[in-house]
């Protein structure tokens, strides 16, 4: 029962990590532009000023921390993934302009939206009540190995490939480079100077990632190299790519203290759930419920009506 849990906890999350990742890889690619780009451009580095701003939309800016606090809510790879920052950024711009309009046009006072914010504010107080209804979950050593030793095809480390790349606008120009490369120019040398990528200043490395974080064309060309190769130019709506795969790492076994923390969330996640349930059951065993009973039960001219209205139709 335990390992049925498990893998519907794990489908569940990598379910919505794809949707994430589909949203913001596919989901506004036609509003990108220089203005944009040099906006984005402002994320080099991290150890920034809570004020610093990472783009402004019409005035209104968005800055640094803000941008910070929303990526750290994603997927690990879009974090460290020079590209998918950039989208990342770009997806709150968008977001920006959008609620700038619906400002303008006065929405925020239309009832149909006011009712979809009080449907919203009591599903919040649900969850805020739900958090402090339930305490803290320990769970010992002993019950992790074990856990880990029944489930232990579960904790698999993905194969990966660490890239880098030169990203640049056209064909013509990959091909020059890639020239460059077959007499032998320095790789990480030629993405510093030629690349258009915010992984430029680290000599094109994009850093691991598995199957599934890339684009389809970018994900196919990397894991077809092996280590130390370099790719034909692939398109992408980026613009034009050349890859050098410098390390690969092969799927294998997580060793307990890998897996050890995962193991835990599930087993506290598990007994939080049971005891959310008897907890609901005690607080709905002193509510007052009266039902209509009437009212659910339809009287034999109402079953008619409806009846008639189907053959209508």
């Amino acid at each position: 029962m335990v390992n049925g849990k498990r893998r519907e906890t794990v489908e569940g999350r990598r379910k919505m990590e794809d949707e994430k990742k589909k949203e913001i890889m596919y989901g506004m690619k036609g509003l990108v532009s220089a203005a944009l780009i040099v906006s984005i451009g402002l994320l080099a580095g991290c150890g920034r000023k809570a004020k610093e701003v990472a783009a402004v939309v019409n005035g209104k800016k968005i800055l640094v921390s803000e941008f910070k606090d929303k990526l750290s809510r994603m997927p690990a790879y879009f974090q460290q993934n020079d590209i998918q920052r950039r989208k990342f950024l770009e997806s709150l711009i968008d977001r920006e302009i959008l609620l700038a309009e619906a400002r303008r046009k006065g929405l925020a006072k239309n009832k149909a939206v006011k009712d979809r914010l009080n449907i919203a504010l009591d599903q919040i107080l649900i969850e805020e009540l739900v958090k402090t209804a339930v305490p803290e979950i320990t769970v010992n050593d002993e019950t992790l190995q074990r856990y880990y030793e029944t489930n232990k095809g579960t904790f698999i480390e993905p194969e990966k490939v660490r890239v880098s790349q030169i990203l640049i606008r056209s064909a013509k120009e990959g091909a020059d480079i890639l020239k460059q490369l077959k007499e032998g120019k320095d790789f990480e040398a030629l993405a510093r100077t030629k690349s258009i990528s915010p992984d430029a200043s680290r000599g094109g490395d994009i850093g691991f990632f598995g199957r599934g974080e890339m684009l389809p064309e970018f994900e196919k060309a990397a894991f077809s190299l092996q280590k130390g190769e370099i790719s034909s130019i692939i398109k992408s709506p980026f613009g034009h790519h050349i890859l050098k795969v410098t390390d690969k790492k092969e799927k294998r076994q997580k060793s307990f203290s890998e897996a050890k923390e995962e193991i835990k969330a599930i087993l506290r996640q598990k007994q939080q759930r049971e005891d959310l349930d008897a907890w609901f059951k005690e607080l709905k065993k002193k509510a007052k419920i009266k039902i209509n009973e009437e009212f659910l039960t339809p009287k034999p001219e109402d079953e008619s009506k409806d009846t008639a209205g189907e053959q209508k139709q």
